[in-house]
């Protein structure tokens, strides 16, 4: 009758074994869920930069001051609504069509209540939309300075 109590486990043995076991898999549980919402935050997060830097090119590419300045909006494929605006700002910059520009860059989701606001500050140089539009007078101006600098020139 010895012989028999020696091959098994005691009733002990199997709950202490199982409640290791249990408490193992609550904190394996818990790390994969933690990890799940990391990748899900980072996905949202890196929706939003490509959203952002739509809206920048949108900005760098509008040809007219007004509708730079006033923004626009659209709608995503997935259904999120992006509006964005800048404030346009060269008083206090000493360097010509040097532009600080603060955009502006509001995400709606249609799965949250409330949406997310992104704001980014930029310094543009000569952008298509500068009122001033000394674009070209700079260009010849620098030209006659080059030219008078390598002797093809008189000043």
């Amino acid at each position: 009758m010895s012989r028999s109590r020696r091959s098994g486990f005691t009733l002990l043995e199997v709950l202490i074994s199982l409640a290791i076991f249990a408490m193992t898999a609550v904190v394996l549980g818990a790390a994969y869920l933690n990890i799940l919402n990391s990748y899900a935050i980072l996905g949202k997060e890196d929706k939003d930069a490509r959203e952002v830097a739509f809206c920048r090119q949108e900005l760098m590419t509008q040809p007219d001051f007004q509708t730079a300045e006033n923004g626009d909006e659209y709608t995503t494929v997935d259904g999120r609504t992006v509006q964005w605006s800048a404030a346009l700002d060269q008083n206090n910059l000493t360097t010509v069509s040097l532009w600080h520009v603060v955009l502006t860059v509001e995400i709606t989701d249609p799965n949250s209540s409330t949406p997310r606001t992104i704001v980014k500050e930029l310094m543009l140089l000569r952008p298509t939309w500068d009122p001033n539009n000394t674009r070209g007078t700079q260009q010849q101006d620098e030209a006659t300075r080059i030219a008078v600098l390598q002797g093809r020139q008189q000043s």
